[in-house]
């Protein structure tokens, strides 16, 4: 073992120069070993049990003396203390496993999943942190001398992504095509059922043009309108059995719409059936018209309009729920005169009846300002009639 002082001379005749402070903090490891000094300069680490161990003796010392050093310089011949100070034991430099581990583990588990999961958001995500995994792995282990599982890992997890989006890709198409196919069936169905319904409609059943006209008010409001199938209970066989057959029946957006009206077409019934869960045509839906006498009216070609646009927007709708904020009909009346038309309907959509007034005031042949068509819907409360819709042109 050489002193310090004794240590750098030799470092400095072997190498040419002087050692760093870094090189002298190794050579404090291996005890100023002799046999150290090119491993040292090369940069290379040494256990100080490894260097412990092949200390040199005293005798050693003696032999190793600067006039042997320089003999060695002088003759080039350097090959026997390189090949000695090659034998030190280095610190190996390990590869860290964690990271390419967890990666195997991430990319496995999305390929398994791959194959009973249809979640393709999953998937993508567990093999997104599978290939970051991969990449930061192979990143941390670059320079590393042994980093096989980080090489692994990195194009196992592209595979992983590969087939998470593949199968992300089959999930997708596979749903829009089903969803096209549904829609298609389910378009086919519905036209399917209303056309054969109405290529087996027989009309004898429920229809006589010639059928006399016997509803009252009375028998309308005996009627008994459900909306809900389930529990709605008369039949188009018991309306037609009780009431006579319509004049008229016609079939459109799954309603079967029977009419009955008089010769001159001043009262009529129409009354709505829906097809219930037993294939059988139920009562949903109905109302009754018949013409105001109460009302005097004014033949169309005789009628002069008054009405303004002005005067138009000056009316006030009221709601169905509340019909008294509307205009009342005792004012537009005494204000704009008889109408050309008047007729009360009384209906029935499932929520009790109600009943209406209809006004019409038509002169095809208006003057210049003045409006040719009105037409103003009144519902009654309390035994007066307020308005709930207006149209003109």
């Amino acid at each position: 073992m050489k002193t310090r002082e004794e240590w750098c001379q030799l470092f400095e005749v072997v190498v040419g120069r002087m050692p760093t402070e870094i090189e002298i903090l190794a050579a404090e490891k291996s005890l100023f070993n002799p046999k150290a000094i090119l491993p040292i300069s090369e940069g290379k680490i040494f256990e100080e049990s490894a260097v412990a161990d092949k200390m040199v003796t005293p005798d050693d010392d003696e032999a190793i003396s600067v006039p042997f050093l320089e003999d060695i310089e002088k003759s080039g011949n350097t090959s026997s203390s390189h090949k000695s100070a090659e034998k030190v034991i280095l610190e190996p430099s390990k590869e860290i496993i964690a990271l390419p581990i967890v990666s195997f583990v991430i990319s496995g588990l999305t390929i398994l999943l791959s194959l009973v999961v249809k979640s393709p958001l999953l998937l993508l995500i567990l093999s997104l942190a599978s290939l970051t995994l991969g990449i930061v792995s192979l990143a941390v282990n670059f320079k590393k001398k042994k980093k096989i599982l980080s090489v692994i890992a990195l194009p196992l997890a592209i595979g992983a992504l590969v087939i998470a989006t593949s199968v992300g890709l089959y999930h997708a198409t596979l749903e829009r095509f089903e969803s096209i196919a549904q829609s298609s069936f389910d378009a086919d169905w519905d036209y399917s059922e209303e056309d054969i319904f109405e290529g087996t409609f027989d009309g004898t059943l429920y229809v006589d043009s010639e059928a006399p006209f016997h509803w009252t008010e009375e028998k309308f409001k005996s009627l008994d309108f459900e909306p809900d199938t389930i529990t709605s209970i008369i039949t188009v066989e018991e309306v037609v059995d009780k009431y006579g057959k319509a004049n008229e029946a016609t079939y459109s957006d799954g309603y079967l719409t029977l009419v009955y009206s008089d010769e001159t077409h001043s009262k009529y019934v129409d009354l709505s059936f829906v097809r219930n869960e037993l294939g059988d045509w139920v009562l949903n839906h109905g109302y009754m018209a018949t013409e105001a006498k109460d009302i005097k009216i004014v033949a169309e070609e005789a009628y002069k309009s008054t009405w303004t646009k002005e005067d138009f927007d000056k009316l006030i709708e009221g709601d169905y729920s509340r019909p008294e904020l509307g205009s009342s009909w005792k004012d537009i009346n005494s204000k704009y005169g008889k109408p050309t038309f008047a007729e009360y309907i009384l209906s029935n959509y499932g929520d009790g009846f109600t009943r209406e007034l209809n006004l019409y005031y038509t002169d095809w042949s208006a003057d210049a300002g003045k409006l040719s068509d009105v037409n103003l819907t009144f519902t009654e409360k309390n035994g007066e009639y307020f308005l709930t819709y207006k149209y003109s042109e």
